[in-house]
């Protein structure tokens, strides 16, 4: 099957749930053993998926926590979508990140990662990672691979590097990491240390859709789930989509953590990425049209979106769209964009991005707050920058808000 309808039919044969069209919400915690030796069987396999395993079967079970019948399907879907060995979902974002971290890294290990990066992975590491003994060395997309081994030597580094970790497009400001760069990155690293270090980047801005980082040798990819595949800002979820290798170890420190996504959320996953391109290519339509009207606008300076980008950048290499997620600085810094913000009308002043409907938020009072005022400059993060998740509302309804709004943000400059 084509990925779009394996999104919709794959995985599932309504003869094993009564023919139900589509699988029940199996909204139980625990599950009955045939028999003792089929109890001790699961147990000894627990957390790991067989590489013959067909999903499409009824499966033996243990306890929700593990695993159950929603969520394999969910992460069936997904996986496959991806052209991946396996996914694994999460109760949120920052719990498959987390579990990532955790599976991954140890006391005096280094993680090499792009900036900027989402706020609440930038306070994991410099918070509680930092706390337990990882360090961290940032580089910037525009950096080439020579200046970042040559910084990572002169720190002597460069043995404990274990993950290298990026986002892409960086939020909020779209910055593009090239993958051709992290995979020379860390065959480099392993040349140095012989150790291949671990390549993950968060894909929540253009997957799965627009963009598969494992077919370009990511070994993980990572989502907030929450956002475009969900999609209709009614769930919290995460995801990690890599190897079955990989997928194994971390399943048993999702287990361990208890971040494994529930019946319902699960269930709600899979109605929801049924109607994935849809969404994510109407939104990218919408989005398109809103830059041609914001980027000759006077109240606007930087717009950022991937497809401005001119045709030989990196981005247009390893993705197949830009998305629907951009952001502007508006003149006139924090007051112009607190009256933007307050006068849109359509637009929802939301922290969140990937749903049907259009949301705007100021990121360095809200989903950057906690990174410190002098990093957030560095990454210019600026207190005029207003990040726009644009929906699948009429096109022309949009426009008009925001030219409503952007009236109401001239104003005295800060």
């Amino acid at each position: 099957m084509k990925p779009a309808t394996e999104l919709i039919d794959g995985h599932y044969d309504p003869k094993h749930a009564r023919n139900a069209v589509k699988m029940p919400l199996y909204l139980s915690s625990n599950y009955v053993f045939s028999s003792a030796e089929e109890a001790k069987k699961l147990f000894e396999q627990k957390g790991v998926q067989p590489a013959d395993q067909d999903l499409a079967a009824p499966q033996d079970m243990i306890y929700s926590r593990l695993g159950h019948p929603n969520l394999l399907l969910a992460e069936a879907r997904l996986a496959a979508y991806e052209g991946a060995e396996s996914s694994l979902f999460f109760e949120s974002g920052m719990a498959a990140i987390s579990t990532l971290f955790m599976g991954v890294l140890r006391p005096g290990d280094t993680v090499l990662h792009s900036t900027p990066l989402y706020g609440g992975s930038d306070h994991l590491l410099r918070g509680m990672m930092q706390a337990w003994g990882v360090h961290l060395m940032e580089f910037s997309s525009d950096e080439r691979v020579e200046q970042i081994i040559a910084r990572i030597q002169a720190a002597d580094v460069t043995p404990s590097i274990r993950l290298i970790y990026i986002e892409t497009p960086a939020n909020p400001n779209l910055q593009i990491v090239d993958f051709r760069q992290i995979r020379e990155l860390s065959y480099t690293i392993q040349k140095l240390t012989g150790h291949k270090p671990l390549t993950a980047c968060d894909n929540t801005v253009l997957g799965p859709v627009f963009q598969k980082p494992l077919r370009h040798g990511i070994d993980v990819g990572v989502y907030s789930a929450s956002k475009f595949i969900g999609g209709h800002s009614d769930l919290i979820a995460g995801a990690l989509v890599c190897s079955r290798e990989w997928a194994n170890k971390l399943r048993g420190v999702r287990s361990q953590f208890g971040g494994t996504a529930s019946p319902h959320t699960s269930w709600l996953l899979t109605r929801s990425m049924e109607t994935l391109e849809l969404r994510m290519e109407a939104a990218q339509r919408n989005a398109v049209q809103l830059v041609d009207f914001l980027k000759n606008h006077p109240q606007v300076g930087q717009l950022n979106y991937p497809g401005l980008l001119p045709p030989d950048h990196p981005h247009h290499h390893q993705a197949t769209g830009s998305g629907s997620l951009l952001s502007f600085e508006l003149v006139g810094g924090q007051s112009a964009a607190f009256r933007f913000l307050d006068a849109l009308r359509l637009v929802r002043h939301a922290v969140s991005l990937g749903g049907t409907e259009s949301m705007a938020c100021h990121s360095s009072t809200t989903t950057h707050s906690n990174v410190p005022p002098e990093i957030r400059q560095h990454y210019g993060i600026s207190e005029g920058l207003i990040r726009l998740s644009v929906g699948i509302e009429h096109v022309d309804d949009l426009t008009a808000d925001l030219a409503q709004a952007l009236v109401h943000a001239v104003g005295a400059a800060d």
